[in-house]
């Protein structure tokens, strides 16, 4: 996913639309710059532990991310702008579901406690991810 977020002691979760979906593994990265602007980060070999199971927790829809201190929301897209506003939209939906309040009070939440970055520009969809401290939900 080429997110710095995704490292140990992170939890990402990721939603299945059909029975029997299959999980693959990429590249491990010994560091990589938030945005991705020239190809790849520092690769190398690794072993890396997966514990994989079915949890019904979280109703999104693109990929989340839980670090020890906080919630991210992540998209990838043709355009910046449309994977920004769709990180977006999943982090205020998360907040929403989280607090038990309305879109709309949730989106002004989001508005002045949670970051908006870039993951990646390399690829041929680019990604954006938005974070917010788990202190706020």
């Amino acid at each position: 996913m080429d997110t710095v977020e995704v490292s140990e002691r992170s939890r990402l979760y990721l939603p299945a639309f059909v029975d029997g979906g299959m999980v693959a593994m990429g590249d491990v990265h010994a560091a990589m710059g938030d945005g991705e602007v020239c190809g790849t980060g520092i690769e190398i070999s690794a072993e890396v532990q997966v514990r994989l199971r079915k949890e019904n927790l979280l109703s999104v829809k693109r990929p989340m991310i839980e670090t020890p201190t906080k919630w991210i929301s992540y998209a990838a897209a043709k355009t910046l702008d449309d994977a920004a506003k769709l990180a977006a939209t999943d982090l205020v939906r998360f907040i929403s579901e989280r607090r038990g309040i309305d879109f709309e009070e949730a989106y002004m939440i989001a508005s002045v406690a949670a970051n908006l970055g870039v993951s990646q520009v390399v690829d041929p969809l680019v990604a954006a991810k938005m974070s917010i401290s788990k202190r706020y939900l």
